[in-house]
């Protein structure tokens, strides 16, 4: 899995980022992936594999989780938390 990750894949090409990805969370509720890369970059995806949003971040993405059932974010960046 780490491989991957450092790939920036993950399930067949679900999680797509051109940097190394450093975190991944599920909302199963919500049927949402959201990933994280070393270039600021956190993206959104649906189960079906479909992209629903890009965020930009200025800093490295260190974590990224969703915060409750509404399925908003909670973002770790250069020592800093932001709620999206």
């Amino acid at each position: 899995m780490k491989e991957l990750l450092k790939k920036g894949l993950l399930m067949n090409g679900l999680v797509e980022h051109d940097e190394e990805v450093t975190t991944i969370d599920l909302h199963c509720h919500l049927q949402l992936i959201v990933s994280g890369d070393i270039d600021g970059l956190i993206k959104i995806w649906n189960f079906r594999r479909k992209l629903i949003r890009e965020i930009k971040f200025t800093e490295p993405i260190s974590a990224v989780s969703f915060l409750n059932k509404e399925g908003d974010l909670i973002v770790g960046h250069k020592g800093k938390l932001s709620r999206v």
